[in-house]
């Protein structure tokens, strides 16, 4: 990165389908893997930062390692995880098509290069100067994320439907407590994972946004996966996940929307995310309900 400061850059222009960044304090090592696996079966070759390095370092390896000549590459999209405080930077780099946004957790500081508020107004940053050329998929349980669609043109959201799997009381380590919109106290009918939740402000009436993707009649079984009902817009199926707890129905339901196969085996139509197209054009990839065992 010395010798070559813009090598990310450069060599993220290779890829004909351009690159999804995917960013959270938890998780985001799992739903890469997923997201790259997904599109594998799809038949179409993502460049992944397997390793879990997600600076801008492991991100410009894992390109130089598939970079072919003076401007060939052995992929067509790139799946990249990210560290929370070099998403910023490196969602500009990569001039990220879609931009996955997982959640935000306190528990991680130890490790952060920046506080949680920080990183929100960083992630609010992205958001504001990239509205118009990036597609931002966001989690709608998590109340700092999901403010972060308010103004953008065509946000897509994923969460838990199933207050079944919830509880009642808020959890110890839950950060968000206030309405990102007045800042008066939110009341909560359902706590997930910390502050992950159904929720709305009794004063100025905002209240979580209705995910487009999410899973509902789930059943965890321990160690052995979990049962849900996934559904995407004009569509649902039960599936079986191999991972296990409601951190991996997050996970499940983060991926991108490339059209893969269900773990019953039979292809479901996806909706439709906005993507461009390196040509100029405009282009679109599909998804079915993902996160099943691949």
């Amino acid at each position: 990165m010395m010798l070559e400061p813009r090598a990310v850059e450069r060599l993220a222009s290779r890829l004909p389908r351009g690159s999804v960044a995917i960013s959270a304090t938890n998780g985001k090592t799992t739903t890469a893997t997923l997201t790259a696996a997904i599109l594998r079966q799809a038949g179409v070759l993502p460049v992944h930062n397997r390793t879990g390095a997600n600076l801008s370092g492991g991100v410009a390896t894992a390109l130089l390692i598939a970079a072919r000549g003076r401007s060939g590459i052995d992929g067509e999209i790139g799946v990249f995880e990210i560290d929370e405080g070099w998403l910023r930077g490196l969602v500009a780099q990569l001039d990220a098509d879609v931009v996955l946004m997982g959640a935000l957790f306190r528990d991680q500081r130890d490790r952060l290069s920046m506080e949680l508020d920080r990183i929100a107004a960083a992630w609010t940053e992205i958001c504001e100067r990239r509205a118009e050329r990036t597609q931002f998929v966001l989690n709608a349980d998590d109340p700092i994320l999901a403010r972060l669609g308010h103004d953008l043109p065509d946000p897509l959201y994923f969460g838990i439907a199933d207050p079944r799997c919830g509880r009642p009381v808020r959890d110890a380590a839950a950060d968000a407590r206030h309405c990102a919109n007045c800042g008066g106290a939110l009341r909560f009918t359902a706590y997930f994972i910390g502050h992950l939740s159904h929720y709305e402000c009794p004063a100025c009436g905002w209240r979580r946004p209705e995910p487009q993707i999410f899973a509902d009649r789930i059943v965890l079984d321990g160690p052995g996966g979990t049962r849900m009902r996934l559904s995407v817009p004009g569509d649902s199926r039960e599936t079986r996940l191999r991972l296990a707890g409601v951190h991996g129905v997050y996970n499940a339901l983060g991926p991108p929307p490339w059209r893969t196969r269900s773990a019953s085996d039979s292809a479901i139509s996806p909706p439709r995310w906005r993507r461009r197209d390196r040509g100029g054009g405009a282009a679109s990839g599909s998804r079915s309900p993902t996160g099943a065992s691949p």
